[in-house]
């Protein structure tokens, strides 16, 4: 009996398409699309949990057992030909364009690939995932399968023991689980949604979702009634349309909302056919072409699209498309020269399985290498005081931080009413610590800086959104900061922090109610500003910190290997023209902002560059980096940036703040 339904490829295309795209990352007239894309891999969880489970139990009712060798060959045919291939052609990649600490972190997710853990993996990495930055890690896409195999190491032991012990209440226990899973998975979201992102039981009912189907199809056939195989599968086309176009990253996914589009999927498989519109519409040869190669699709897109960002930061939308492009070319060619012969029932399959285990023993051992020797940092040239590992600086500043700011009680130490708290996230924080570096400033002054740890048992940066009042109900939050000593102690609040960039993680900080809607900077600000004018306390505004356009990385890592001596002149020069041109129209409004309240402020932009030199300092003499990232500074950075702050007559600035001149 043929049992082939080609319009399941053609599910799979819409899966993977809207994955790429979604990775791609494509501005249409200024607007992002497909933002809700990212539901194309929970597409294809009930996809595979229905072909599998189909697969699993057709197999117990002919034989009464399962096979488990067999079935853990079938997926390694089916899984790590590919994965394999895709690792051994990024490897060299990975070699010319990532630096140390990035290439040890991409051994490790290889590591963690081949024995699908990524999922776990990234989670501890603490990769958000959607972030910016997490579209440079070659191997994030990794998690899936992650999640896909560790349901398969559980579910078909447990579908064995209620076939053999409980088979009348199989489909009961299958809708149980699901329930179950589904509970967790709601329940998570609200308490660590990025832990509940890569949860593999926050998942499961996913795949359950597939299971069940596939069980009802094979005890009860497929549902014939005209109406419903016409209308149903159209409705559940548009409800996974309406989703992936829908969604975004602020919807608290997976939960019950994502309710919506497996629904979808689960009415398309359930009901759809060759012969009603949507089966006809799915059946199309370029649909099932998309879905035949939607496996090597969905591995070549991710690394590729990496690749391409760190090797340019700058990439157009033209250029998106021609990635795109490229994974459909690697795609099919891989798909007709690896995955189909694997696949194949060859007579060679112990030579097959042997040179699996071989590539497999490679693909370990060089990432093991990599790990080992710390990324092989004799690839970079050796220079004076200028630190390759980023994660190292990172840790370094956060060091300091705690030195100066984890004890709340040590923010003030002399109740001598010269006492100035610096709020903001981490922007703010590296402000405080310029500060605390002036001895212009400390001289005078008491300067703490407020962590959200310090109002709450969670760690984090205060988000001036938090203050906004027409998106969020945080009362709470504002009675613990309003009534912190820090605050009650402080004559002069300095307001700094990066404008407009909360995440679902940071918004959680405010509060644990707080709604998904994005608060503004800009609102929270004037919020603010108010009340600590009421309080009777002096407030003064600084502006959003000079960022850069880049992979994530500094520019003058970026531009390392363009130099055979390192000169700080020209790195410099260079970190001028990668400044955010649209940090400049933020500011305006930043000022407008403290003008229209009568209070100081001070613009960042001329201590981090030198705009009529056309120079912002990403170096300082001695060639030690000033930046880890887009815009936060080292130690070093930290040092140099309190002397360019004193130069400029920032301590003079403060002083008439805080007594109001």
């Amino acid at each position: 009996m043929n049992t082939y339904r080609p319009e399941i490829d053609g599910l799979r295309a819409i899966a993977v398409v809207s994955v790429i795209l979604y990775h791609a990352k494509l501005s249409i007239f200024d607007v992002i699309w497909f933002e809700g894309g990212y539901l194309g891999v929970d597409v294809f969880f009930v996809i595979s949990g229905y072909l599998i489970t189909k697969i699993l139990v057709s197999e117990l009712d002919d034989q009464g057992y399962l096979n488990f060798a067999n079935f853990y060959q079938r997926r390694a045919k089916r899984i790590l030909p590919m994965l394999l291939t895709m690792m051994l052609v990024s490897f060299p990649f990975a070699w010319a364009l990532l630096l140390p600490t990035d290439l040890v972190e991409y051994a490790q997710s290889g590591l963690s690939a081949i024995f699908f853990g990524s999922n776990f993996f990234f989670y501890f990495a603490t990769t958000e995932y959607g972030a910016v930055s997490s579209l440079l890690k070659p191997f994030l896409h990794t998690w899936s399968l992650g999640i896909e195999e560790q349901f398969y190491l559980v579910f078909p032991v447990i579908l064995m023991l209620v076939y053999r012990y409980a088979r009348a209440h199989l489909l009961a226990v299958l809708g149980f689980l699901l329930v179950t899973s589904l509970l967790l998975s709601q329940s998570m979201e609200s308490r660590n949604a990025d832990l509940n992102f890569y949860l593999p039981f926050s998942r499961f009912w996913e795949l359950l979702a597939g299971s069940l189907l596939a069980v009802v199809g094979l005890r009860y056939g497929h549902l014939k009634h005209p109406l419903a195989t016409n209308l149903l599968p159209l409705v559940g086309l548009f409800l996974v349309g309406y989703s992936i176009t829908v969604f975004d990253g602020q919807t608290p996914h997976p939960g019950l909302i994502t309710l919506l589009p497996i629904l979808g999927v689960s009415l398309i498989i359930a009901f759809s056919t060759t012969h009603d519109l949507t089966g006809r519409l799915l059946s199309t040869r370029p649909m099932v072409g998309l879905g035949l190669i939607s496996y090597s699709a969905y591995l070549w897109h991710f690394p590729l699209f990496a690749f391409c960002r760190i090797y340019d930061p700058h990439a157009s939308e033209l250029d998106k498309l021609w990635w795109i492009v490229a994974t459909l070319v690697l795609s099919t060619a891989s798909y007709y020269l690896i995955e189909k012969p694997f696949r194949r029932k060859l007579p060679i399959r112990y030579a097959a399985a042997s040179f699996i285990m071989v590539v497999a023993s490679a693909v370990v051992a060089v990432n093991v290498a990599v790990i080992v020797n710390d990324g092989f940092k004799e690839r970079y040239p050796s220079v004076d005081n200028y630190e390759l590992d980023n994660q190292a600086l990172r840790k370094q500043r956060g060091e300091l931080s705690n030195q100066l700011f984890l004890d709340p009680t040590s923010h003030y130490p002399n109740a001598d009413g010269s006492n100035i708290l610096v709020v903001g996230n981490s922007h703010g924080e590296q402000l405080a610590m310029v500060m605390r570096h002036t001895d212009a400033i400390m001289g005078q002054f008491q300067v703490g800086w407020l962590r959200y740890r310090n109002l709450a048992s969670t760690n984090g940066y205060m988000q001036l959104s938090c203050f906004d009042h027409t998106v969020t109900d945080i009362t709470q939050m504002d009675e613990r900061f309003f009534t912190s000593d820090l605050y009650q102690g402080a004559h002069l609040v300095v307001i700094a922090t990066r404008y407009n960039t909360m995440t679902s993680r940071t918004k959680m900080l405010c509060e644990s109610k707080v709604k998904r809607t994005v608060g503004s900077d800009l609102v929270g600000t004037a919020n603010l500003i108010k009340r600590v004018l009421a309080d009777g306390k002096r407030v003064a505004v600084v502006g959003n910190s000079v960022e850069f356009e880049t992979s994530g990385k500094p520019i003058s890592d970026e531009l390392l290997n363009q130099y055979d001596v390192l000169d700080v002149g020209e790195i410099n020069r260079a970190h001028y023209s990668y400044r955010k041109e649209d940090v400049f129209e933020l500011n305006k409004q930043v000022r407008e902002i403290a003008e229209a309240a009568n209070v100081p402020y001070w613009s960042l932009t001329q201590t981090l560059c030198d705009v009529e030199g056309e120079v912002c300092f990403g170096l300082d003499d001695d060639g030690n980096k000033l930046f880890y990232d887009y815009g936060h500074f080292t130690v070093p950075g930290i040092k140099f940036y309190a002397g360019r702050l004193h130069e400029q007559g920032f301590s003079a600035w403060l002083e008439r703040a805080f007594h109001g001149r």
